[in-house]
């Protein structure tokens, strides 16, 4: 699983394109104000979260989300 941080903007929406039309695994780091329909619409799981919070940054990178 790859996890994509700010995958509401222009470049990360574009790869998580990329990855869902590889059919690979997706989590998209996003605000809680963010608009992320159509990531979950690509089949994205959505992680709400804050990039400036170190526990939400661990619990993004569990169950398998690619982090480094």
């Amino acid at each position: 699983m790859f996890l994509v941080t700010g995958a509401t903007g222009d470049l990360g929406r574009r790869i998580v394109r990329r990855l869902r039309e590889q059919d690979q695994s997706v989590r998209a780091f996003v605000k809680l104000t963010a608009r992320y329909s159509e990531l979950e619409h690509r089949g994205a799981e959505i992680f709400i979260g804050d990039l400036l919070q170190e526990r939400d940054i661990q619990k993004a990178c569990q169950g398998g989300a690619v982090c480094d």
